[in-house]
């Protein structure tokens, strides 16, 4: 996770508006507010949720990299039921692709 935040801070090239303080979403959103402008009509403070909003934005254009793994998540081998379950799912993917990829071929 810390050296996630680090990688993203470093992206972004932000710093953290509370020295000392450990980093937190909010001050990564809040700090790129501060740095591209985003400030509320009337208080004139950094608007955060624009800001969070701009980095989903990189997010989705693909110039933001962001990788989450699930909660309690393992590097364990898949095994048993599960590794069959797993093939049952890869196989019909392949399927749907072939599909799609022969539908492709007929239209042009």
């Amino acid at each position: 996770k810390q050296w996630y935040q680090r990688r993203v801070r470093a992206l972004l090239r932000v710093e953290n508006p509370d020295e000392g303080e450990p980093w937190s979403a909010w001050n990564i959103c809040y700090t790129w507010a501060e740095k591209n402008g985003y400030t509320t009509a009337r208080t004139g403070r950094a608007d955060v949720y624009r800001g969070a909003n701009s980095i989903l934005r990189l997010v989705v254009e693909g110039r933001l990299c962001i990788r989450l793994t699930p909660p309690n998540y393992s590097n364990t081998p898949i095994v048993g039921s599960n590794l069959e379950l797993l093939s049952e799912l890869m196989d019909f993917a392949n399927k749907r692709e072939e599909e799609g990829e022969e539908e492709e071929g007929v239209s042009e």
